[in-house]
């Protein structure tokens, strides 16, 4: 269960902390306040990357080298922190002050993040719909990352265009 989120330098937030309670938690402000931002804090720590920009580092307050999302949680007694630093290039994930790749992030909470741009997964293309399937998947079964990842480099070089063999 997340117990506490920390946001600095991410878009409208330049150093806010929340807190989380057992059971259900209601993120309630008006328009522009920052509410999917904190969801979308979450959902780093499901999915590996932010799910509304193109580059993560979209998100960093302008004018700011760094943003910074920190997270803990609570599973029995045992609490884990995780933290991403966003750099204009680069994302850096630790677990436990510990440096680790970004795909062993994938569904270190659990998620399930439906906004009006995944009304996708009813009206569009089957590779939108595989896509949100893949990532439930991996939120679940992290070895399915490295598989994911496996395949589509194999994909990738079964497509890419092959060189004329000389005699």
């Amino acid at each position: 269960m997340v117990r506490s989120l920390r946001l600095t330098n991410i878009r409208c937030f330049e150093d806010a902390r929340f807190e989380f309670t057992p059971g259900v938690n209601l993120v309630v402000g008006p328009n522009g306040s920052g509410k999917t931002t904190i969801l979308e804090a979450l959902g780093l720590f499901a999915f590996g990357r932010l799910q509304s920009v193109e580059r993560d580092f979209m998100a960093v307050a302008s004018a700011q080298e760094c943003g910074r999302v920190e997270l803990t949680t609570q599973a029995g007694d045992e609490h884990l922190g995780a933290e991403v630093a966003i750099l204009e290039g680069e994302k850096i994930f630790k677990l436990q002050d510990k440096k680790i790749a970004t795909s062993k992030i994938i569904g270190f909470v659990k998620v399930i993040f439906f906004n009006p741009e995944t009304i996708g997964l009813v009206a569009g293309s089957p590779q939108l719909r595989r896509r949100e399937l893949d990532s439930s998947i991996a939120q679940k079964k992290p070895s399915f990352v490295r598989s994911l990842l496996h395949l589509k480099k194999i994909l990738r070089d079964r497509l890419a265009p092959r060189r004329p063999r000389r005699a």
